[in-house]
């Protein structure tokens, strides 16, 4: 595709590891961003994996851009976790993310209750059921969501599988997000409580992936890493 991927060890060799390891973020540029790393040169490098990662997702157009997204969705739908009935979350393209729309029709025709995530004013994050026949309304930072009547929203608890994009993610399962640290907090284990915690799947170009990427102790990393290349589980992916 003439895109040049981020850093990355021979992915042939990484494929089947399974280290040990360590959520939609707003928009760019949205105000509230986490704390910045233990230093420095950690944050600067986090940043500029960041901008790489979104600009390489960006680059994607055309034929290219089809066809990339039409292999993750073929290879989200493969996982042995979105084969049956459960509860799951996706999120809704932005600023050149996958587009996972062509996963939703098969994934409720197996039974899945299909959810978009939502953000609350405390930046917290709920996931909102996505019936079919919505019509999606324009929720903060302008990011669709399933319009609030009739329906309750719930926790990442209360869900099987949660699917995270990313702007960058490496093969440990450590992942960037925007940066406002949504889904870490969604995820964190003092949220989720006695619960199970859900399966996270972490979605990206295969231009995203990085060698490796800084880390914070309160960063969730995910199970699965799907691209249009690849499927890496970086724990248990069930």
């Amino acid at each position: 595709m003439g895109l040049r991927p981020l850093p990355i060890a021979d992915p042939d060799r990484l494929l089947d590891r399974r280290p040990p390891v360590t959520p939609p973020e707003p928009p760019p540029d949205a105000a509230g961003a986490d704390p910045p790393f233990e230093d420095r040169a950690a944050d600067d490098r986090a940043a500029g994996i960041r901008a790489a990662g979104r600009a390489a997702r960006r680059a994607l157009t055309g034929a290219d851009r089809r066809a990339a997204e039409a292999a993750i969705v073929g290879r989200l739908l493969r996982l042995e976790a979105l084969r049956g009935p459960g509860r799951l979350s996706l999120s809704r393209s932005t600023d050149g993310e996958a587009d996972l729309t062509g996963a939703v029709g098969a994934l409720r025709g197996r039974g899945g209750e299909v959810h978009l995530p939502v953000v609350g004013p405390d930046r917290s994050m709920a996931f909102r059921p996505w019936h079919l026949g919505d019509v999606l309304v324009a929720g903060p930072f302008g990011v669709e969501v399933p319009p609030r009547a009739g329906r309750e929203d719930r926790l990442a608890a209360e869900l099987d599988v949660v699917v995270l994009p990313c702007t960058a993610v490496d093969l440990h399962g450590h992942r960037l997000g925007f940066g406002a640290g949504y889904y870490d907090r969604a995820l964190a284990p003092d949220r989720l409580g006695d619960a199970p915690a859900p399966l996270t799947v972490g979605v990206v170009f295969d231009v995203q992936v990085a060698a490796d990427l800084p880390v914070r102790a309160w960063d969730v990393p995910v199970d699965v890493v799907v691209t249009d290349r690849r499927v890496v589980r970086t724990r248990s992916a069930g």
